[in-house]
């Protein structure tokens, strides 16, 4: 009777872990700590604005999935070699048209060029592309994108790690002139980084119509990636579709 019963158990936990794996997700979200639009929450949740703009497409399509908060680095990676992955909120760029389908417009997006708040050089397309500022970006970010499209020499940009919140610091500290930034998440970083709003000022407004999106790269399925569009175009349809918006 006792082997009978541990034979039971046996094929309880057997048919638990079958089940277990039929429910796994569909797809992986990549995402950074981007505050306002997405972060860790205090309960190890992802939240933010554009987070929630995501779930509501996601929640109303039938594909199963679990968001992953990562630098920037990695889930540029993934986005573009995993067949099981979707990347938010990631700007459109002239640079970045081909690799991704942009499936879901998800948030707006303001950049603006930011120097110490005493700098009273004038900052125009000439005196960038003669060297006269040493720009500050974050390896393989749009923040390098940009700064090359405003005309900065290589010679003059400063790459440093996408990790904790140098940009301002290496501005305000003196060791680097310029950098660049989205104008909501620019308030966030100096508060998060400990600064005061006013010890930097924008001095330049960079084009940047193309918003932030939910986005597949190329090699993710098309029958993952239509499930997605067509979640999106039925909330539209019904009105139901209420993109989350950053207030002033």
């Amino acid at each position: 009777m006792r082997g009978l019963y541990q034979l039971l158990v046996i094929l309880m936990y057997a048919c638990f872990a079958q089940g277990a794996k039929a429910i796994a997700t569909d797809v992986i979200v990549y995402t950074e700590e981007f505050p306002p639009y997405n972060f860790t929450n205090s309960e190890g949740g992802v939240d933010g604005v554009a987070t929630a703009n995501v779930r509501q497409i996601l929640d109303a399509s039938d594909i199963t999935y679990e968001m992953k908060v990562v630098p920037w680095p990695r889930a540029m990676a993934r986005a573009l070699q995993d067949e099981n992955s979707l990347i938010y909120t990631i700007a459109r760029t002239p640079e970045r048209e081909e690799l991704f389908d942009w499936l879901v417009p998800i948030g707006q997006s303001e950049f603006h060029l930011y120097v110490r708040a005493d700098d009273q050089r004038a900052v125009t397309r000439e005196s960038l592309a003669s060297g006269t500022f040493i720009g500050v970006c974050l390896t393989k970010s749009l923040s390098c994108e940009y700064l090359r499209r405003v005309g900065i020499p290589e010679d003059k940009m400063i790459i440093v790690p996408n990790h904790g919140y140098p940009l301002p610091h290496m501005v305000v500290g003196g060791r680097a002139d310029i950098y660049i930034n989205d104008r909501f998440f620019n308030a966030a970083h100096l508060k998060n980084a400990g600064l005061e709003p006013g010890v930097v000022k924008s001095v330049m407004v960079i084009e940047s119509r193309g918003g932030f999106y939910l986005a597949a790269g190329t090699q993710v399925p098309e029958a993952l990636r239509d499930k997605v569009r067509k979640a999106y175009a039925r909330l539209v349809k019904a009105g139901r579709y209420q993109m989350v918006m950053l207030e002033e």
